[in-house]
């Protein structure tokens, strides 16, 4: 239902009391009603301060309806039409001035105002190019010709609320709001803006998002470069199927030796190689318990790291990244390979790694290798034990959009969690798809990055933060410029660096944060109302492995993070897997949960294949914001019996299901989602 036209408080009064009887002790209650008379037209009611327990009736016959309808549009034209009159005279007589102005690149103006004006109006609008560029007065007019034009970008459009300032004035805001659509525009043209825009949306991955190393291949020594492209050459002949992916992408037509490259192709072909490599096939790293496997003594670094079954001991390379955005690879005389025999598991042994005093604060040490069954990329995360500090916890990098045009202007910042030493930015670069460094600033009062895309493509951010102990360290970000911006629903990228895992955020959202303990990865999601997003993207795959996992989504909304009174759709992005191989389960799985089908077929939502290892799950949250969706990537037989029976005995309420010949089938544990690093306490 849309807004309301007109809105009414009612006080209740007491109307009915019923009585008990003398042997009953007397007594009886109070039912407290609203008793009023309405006019024809379509009602809505609820208790104060609960919407959500709003419902809707009309009074008066159809016809009578439609009528009082058209009659109160009538009477709105006819004042509109004489607030119009008004204004034109005024303008006639100049006792109002209209003013159109220019705003710069960062979104600065002034404006000269004749003597005498007391109050003014400010208000702004935008598309990107040079729609409204030259025009001296322009309207929303000229935007809807640009839209009915091929013109599929994005808006901004002034806040439908007054701005009023009095000349003269210094530092005034001006509001806009971002949208794909402008108001009383053409019906068909914006249904096939629509479907374009969400099928862009639906066949993007993240694979090329995916940031592994915060030190860029042209900072790094050749010597170190050409080590990286090397790690990677193994893993790309080792993994069935990824040397022809590679190919497909690469200039050359088989794989050449880092000798023979040089710097620009050795970063180019290595780039080519990570992407191939990309949700090719996983391996499940090793269960390392609850104790930290790093140790640093008076002689460095030692890690004991059980390798998985299956694993070729000549793809192995250990590399370790630090805080500050450097990495380098691990030299062959700190590591070996030990044989655990016929029954036993090989072990990387990591031995006597020097860690000095001046060396940055954290560090990961992450572990590459491979098989036929795909790739093995974990992290294990350790302390520099001169570092005397606390390490902040940053819950999101957030951007002022995730899908910006070729020209535009992005903000980024990043969302700390209160009390873990977190200070402020310190400086920030960028760099465009083509390796083109950008102009970057930080704006210290907001704290926050600005730079202006350059073409499209894959553009890079890194930003550089100081500690409250003065310690500086690095997060390095990517986001995607289109042909034209995009205004997206409110989306939630995982994203993983050497504080751990943490979101990415756009517009529509105050915050996020995500965090995965026991097998669960945990998506808490700040609103900022208590309605929540008209709809919710995760895209979880670059903070994820293996092939069972659970997701806890959480929709909270304001500083106190309540819970918010809606039911969100919810669009759940996986990637790496096999076209309808896989099975899903709303809440929990297994009898007792709801279960989730390719093709729809029960009201818990459907999945949907896009390709290329791509498919999109669509569901929907409880009225209070929660949800749960388990998927089982690598399905089995007692898997798929359970799912196909639980299609039919949907809310069974025991956890396991008794056949006649005395044989269950119970509910399996989940290997659940692995994050790319463990973190433990030093």
């Amino acid at each position: 239902m849309g807004d309301g036209i007109d809105r009414q408080e009612f006080d209740t009064q007491p109307t009915y009391k019923t009585t008990t009887s003398l042997s009953e002790g007397w007594g009886g209650d109070e039912y407290h009603a609203v008793q009023t008379t309405l006019q024809t037209g379509v009602y809505r009611v609820y208790p104060e301060d609960h919407p959500e327990r709003a419902y809707s009736f009309t009074v008066g016959s159809p016809t009578d309806i439609a009528d009082s309808i058209v009659n109160d549009f009538e009477d709105k034209i006819v004042s509109l039409e004489g607030q119009q009159e008004r204004i034109s005279d005024l303008l006639n007589d100049e006792r109002i001035v209209r003013k159109t102005v220019q705003a710069n690149e960062t979104g600065e103006f002034s404006v000269d105002m004749p003597s005498g004006v007391e109050d003014a109006n400010v208000h702004a609008m935008r598309a990107n190019g040079s729609i409204l560029q030259g025009l001296e007065d322009p309207s929303m007019d000229d935007l809807r010709d640009a839209q009915l034009g091929d013109y599929n970008g994005s808006f901004y459009l002034p806040s439908p609320e007054p701005n009023v300032v009095s000349p003269p004035a210094q530092d005034v805001d001006v509001t806009v709001y971002r949208s794909p659509e402008l108001p009383y525009g053409d019906i068909e043209s914006f249904s096939d803006l629509m479907s374009f825009l969400d099928e862009q949306r639906l066949n993007e991955t993240v694979e090329e998002l995916r940031n592994e190393y915060d030190q860029r291949f042209s900072e790094m020594e050749r010597s170190t470069l050409e080590r990286v492209y090397d790690s990677h050459r193994t893993l790309v002949e080792t993994v069935p199927g990824a040397e022809r992916r590679y190919l497909d992408r690469s200039e050359f037509e088989e794989i050449q030796n880092a000798s023979d490259l040089s710097e620009d192709e050795l970063s180019t072909e290595t780039n080519h190689m990570q992407l191939a490599l990309a949700g090719i096939g996983e391996i499940d790293p090793p269960d390392l318990g609850d104790e930290n496997p790093i140790d640093i003594g008076d002689d460095g670094l030692n890690l004991e790291y059980p390798l998985p079954d299956g694993v070729n001991p000549d793809s192995i390379a250990p590399e370790i990244h630090w805080t500050d955005g450097t990495v380098e690879p691990i030299g062959e005389e700190y590591w070996s390979v030990e044989s655990g025999g016929i029954l036993g598991s090989d072990t990387l042994v990591i031995e006597d790694l020097p860690i000095d005093n001046s060396d940055p604060a954290a560090f990961d040490v992450r572990v590459q290798a491979a098989s036929d069954d795909g790739v093995l990329d974990d992290r294990v995360s350790g302390t520099n034990p001169a570092f005397g500090g606390s390490l902040p916890e940053i819950d999101a990098v957030d951007f002022s959009t995730l899908a910006p045009g070729p020209s535009e202007r992005v903000y980024v910042g990043l969302d700390a969690a209160d009390g873990t030493g977190y200070d402020s930015l310190v400086s920030a670069e960028a760099w465009a798809a083509d390796g083109t460094e950008l102009n970057a600033t930080i704006d210290e009062s907001r704290d926050r990055a600005t730079f202006r895309t350059d073409g499209e493509g894959t553009h890079t951010v890194r930003l550089t933060f100081e500690t409250q102990q003065g310690e500086q360290i690095v997060v390095s970000e990517r986001v995607r410029a289109h042909e034209q911006s995009r205004s997206d629903p409110a989306t939630v990228r995982a994203a993983d660096g050497t504080l751990g895992t943490y979101a990415v955020t756009g517009e529509r959202l105050d915050s996020a944060r995500i965090e995965s303990s026991a097998g669960t990865l945990r998506v808490d999601v700040i609103a900022d109302d208590s309605d929540g997003p008209g709809e919710l993207h995760i895209k979880p795959a670059n903070a994820m492995t293996g092939t069972e996992h659970r997701f806890e989504v959480n929709v909270l909304h304001g500083s106190s993070e309540e819970q918010v009174s809606a039911q969100v759709p919810v669009r759940l992005h996986l990637e790496g897997l096999e076209e309808e191989g896989a099975l899903f389960w709303r809440s929990d799985d297994g009898f007792g949960g709801d279960p989730i089908t390719w093709d729809g077929s029960t009201r818990y939502g459907e999945v949907s294949w896009q390709g290329d290892g791509k498919a999109v799950l669509r569901t929907y949250t409880t009225p209070s914001g929660t949800l749960d969706v388990t998927t089982i990537q690598s399905a089995g037989y007692l898997d798929r019996l359970t799912h196909r029976i639980a299609r039919t005995l949907t809310g069974l309420p025991s956890p396991l299901m008794v056949f006649p010949s005395g044989r269950f089938v119970g509910l399996l544990g989940l290997a659940g989602i692995v994050r790319r690093r463990r973190r433990f306490s030093q």
